[in-house]
């Protein structure tokens, strides 16, 4: 009888032991899951993903979860003037003229250069963007600062890479203009006996993290972060990872 005692005092207990391990392991699982996170629109390709690098480390700091959608440019843009999304990851300042729910974060997050791509004697890279009157010009779609220098030359807009290069092959366009990074993948799959990235570049530009209004007080912490990134050479580790050399742009 004694006995009996003894094992159902010992099994309570062992119950006990295990309701209360799993009501820890629960609590611990809600405090996980009540970080809050924030979702970013950028483009595709190697520019975005810079990107996505550049700001989950700047997020993490500060103690949130972030989600990034990968979109066409244009879209993207869209998406998080609209509010779809908590902001952009990163752009260039032009695009404050027609995207006022947009704040800029005032530390750069990279610094784009954009080049010319084209046959050999088609456009001289010196001439600049005035050169460009001659021609006729492809770019991709939702590229603002590259649309704000090509509006008024001949111009064709498509929504890819991959796309451009073709057109430029079929002797399609005379030249194409393109972020430098955004678009090597691309050009890597190409002929390069009969077309070439010309020197010098035609522009480089600082880019931005930009949130929504409705997120307009973070703004100065995560200022603060991206300023320690470049402090403590994170941000010149994650820009080295992506083939970038953050002290030659």
């Amino acid at each position: 009888m004694r006995k009996n005692v003894c094992h159902i005092i010992l099994g309570f207990w062992l119950l006990c032991m295990a309701a209360g391990l799993a009501h820890a392991q629960s609590s611990g699982s809600d405090f996980a899951a009540s970080r809050p996170r924030l979702e970013f629109s950028t483009f595709k390709g190697g520019m975005g993903q810079l990107f996505e690098s550049v700001i989950s480390e700047a997020y993490s700091r500060l103690g949130y979860d972030i989600v990034i959608d990968h979109f066409p440019a244009q879209r993207a843009l869209v998406m998080a003037n609209e509010g779809l999304v908590d902001g952009e990851a990163g752009r260039v300042a032009v695009i404050e003229e027609h995207n006022h729910n947009l704040i800029r974060v005032p530390t750069p997050i990279y610094i784009n250069t954009v080049v010319a791509y084209g046959r050999k004697g088609a456009y001289d890279p010196k001439s600049g963007w005035k050169g460009l009157g001659t021609c006729k010009v492809g770019t991709v779609l939702g590229y603002k600062f590259i649309e704000s220098k090509t509006r008024g030359v001949r111009r064709a807009q498509v929504t890819s890479y991959t796309q451009l290069f073709d057109m430029l092959m079929a002797d399609r366009v005379d030249v194409v203009v393109a972020e430098r990074l955004e678009s090597l993948e691309a050009y890597k799959g190409c002929d390069h006996s009969c077309m070439h990235m010309l020197s010098p570049p035609l522009a480089q530009k600082p880019m931005y993290h930009y949130l929504h209004k409705r997120h307009a007080s973070l703004v100065p912490a995560v200022n603060k972060v991206l300023m320690e990134m470049y402090e403590d050479g994170t941000m010149a580790a994650i820009h080295e990872k992506h083939g970038v050399q953050l002290s030659a742009q």
